[in-house]
């Protein structure tokens, strides 16, 4: 299987940019912290994230799918998807991919436990 290159959106560095210019730089350094865990290309051996680690579908232990719900109502949009592995996870936000049905397809995809989680 040919990798999948995971390709973020430009609006998501828009975002970053003007967190960075509201927050004094805090938001941006807490959004990059977790931007290194973001998946960067995704294939038949596993994913390597944007920090350059790899992690082997052989070690994926569950498939997380985090909803973000708004105050008073069940359960919101899907925000991310954790894949959480023996050794380490990658993330997944599909609204911020310009390629989110590909990544999202190999993701359904991939055979092992789905949960749910809600946020409020």
């Amino acid at each position: 299987m040919n990798p999948i290159e995971i390709k973020v959106k430009r609006s998501y560095y828009i975002r970053l940019i003007l967190i960075a210019l509201f927050s004094l730089g805090i938001g941006a350094i807490l959004m990059l912290m977790e931007y290194r865990r973001w998946g960067r290309t995704i294939d038949g051996t596993g994913v390597t994230r944007q920090d350059g680690g790899q992690l082997f579908w052989a070690d994926l232990q569950k498939k997380l799918y985090v909803h973000r719900a708004p105050p008073g109502t069940r359960e919101g949009p899907l925000n991310h998807v954790e894949l959480l592995f023996s050794d380490g996870k990658a993330l997944v936000f599909p609204q911020m991919l310009e390629n989110e049905e590909e990544v999202m397809t190999f993701v359904e995809n991939l055979s092992t436990q789905k949960e749910s989680l809600t946020i409020h």
